[in-house]
């Protein structure tokens, strides 16, 4: 008995330690960390810094529910595959994957692979300084500048770009802000 409400009280409590786009502010701001700042935009939203461990999170807020998710390293430092792949997958909603899309056409790109919840991982999402085994032979920074993956339910999308120099993930609402 004992084990089964440690269990439950595990799955329940980490629950709200995951956080994305569509959620509040309240389980936004426990699952992000310490605010660092605040601003009132002129279209109503409210953009919001947080900072938790070794990420900044930049949310952007409409009507109380996040509708903008930008993830980047706290010390400045490109993110990995593996942390594009987390944030992905914190979004992905139930059973969703996300697939790579052109940004110019919108369509699928042949050259990047598609990311699911199943797997947890990208299938390509490579390093230009990542040999064909998939070891990194370096620095470790983006093969393109920019990479787009679009939700399978079509509510959401994501692009790996820099901003101010640092490889960021931004993952929004489709037609949102």
């Amino acid at each position: 008995m004992r084990r089964f409400i440690g269990l439950f009280l595990f799955f329940t409590m980490g629950g709200s330690l995951l956080a994305g786009l569509g959620e509040n502010g309240d389980a936004i701001e426990n699952a992000y960390g310490t605010l660092v700042a605040r601003h009132l935009q002129d279209d109503g939203t409210v953009a919001v810094f947080y900072h938790k461990d070794r990420y900044l999170y930049y949310v952007i807020f409409d009507r109380g529910i996040s509708v903008s998710e930008r993830y980047s390293r706290y010390d400045r430092k490109d993110l990995s595959p593996k942390e594009v792949a987390k944030f992905l997958k914190m979004n992905a909603g139930r059973a969703m994957k996300w697939d790579p899309r052109s940004e110019e056409r919108g369509q699928k790109s042949e050259k990047q692979g598609a990311w699911s919840k199943e797997s947890g991982k990208t299938d390509k999402l490579k390093t230009d300084n990542e040999n064909e085994a998939g070891r990194s032979t370096g620095s470790g920074s983006a093969r393109s500048e920019e990479q787009a993956f679009e939700r399978s339910d079509h509510k959401a999308e994501a692009t790996l770009v820099r901003v101010e120099g640092v490889l960021a993930l931004t993952v929004r609402v489709m037609g949102g802000k």
